[in-house]
């Protein structure tokens, strides 16, 4: 979302207590991050409303990227490809379905940019979203290698092609996948 759109969004004041600890946590990381605490709570609400509040119902597990490469350095490559063909074929309905989306384009869209690829979210990989005429292209950045690619490359592909029936151009990179997403034809009528 950009920045104009963020500041014209409407505002509430709202009120209400914290620990005396929780508070200095706050005031300590707000200037960290050269905000106010103000601009910090945003932040931390808006990560709970987009993504902790269903992360929590799914029991997601936070894994450190060192352990997770561990993993992948055992998984065939086989493995990882079934298992991001079978899990991206049903697991992003199941989310969409208990936030309460519709499966479209623009949900799908928001999965991909931000839910998988958000600095915010999951941190599956940075996502490069650039909707280019006649196609959309998905540009997933990581750094957690080849396997992780083959992994994501099958997930989303699977994923599109299942919710969209749209055709797919996949490409997996060592640390990074590209996605291409034809979009449908819009007829328009001669004129006679």
């Amino acid at each position: 979302m950009d920045l104009k759109a963020e500041r014209s969004k409407k505002t509430v004041t709202r009120t209400f207590r914290l620990s005396k600890e929780w508070d200095d946590v706050l005031q300590r990381e707000a200037e960290e991050e050269g905000v106010s605490v103000n601009v910090l709570m945003n932040k931390i609400l808006r990560r709970y409303a987009l993504f902790e509040r269903w992360a929590d119902k799914y029991e997601v597990l936070h894994i450190m990227p060192r352990t997770l490469e561990r993993i992948l350095e055992v998984a065939s490559e086989e493995g990882l490809a079934e298992a991001g063909r079978t899990e991206g074929s049903v697991r992003p309905i199941d989310s969409l379905t208990m936030m309460g989306q519709k499966v479209n384009p623009e949900s799908l869209v928001f999965l991909v940019t931000e839910f998988y690829g958000g600095a915010d979210f999951a941190r599956w990989f940075h996502c490069d979203y650039h909707p280019e005429l006649g196609s959309d292209i998905f540009h997933l950045r990581h750094r957690l290698g080849n396997k992780w690619s083959i992994f994501i490359k099958n997930y989303l592909t699977a994923m599109f092609e299942s919710l969209l029936k749209t055709k797919v151009e996949s490409k997996a990179m060592d640390q990074a996948v590209t996605i291409t997403l034809e979009r449908p034809q819009k007829h328009t009528s001669p004129n006679y």
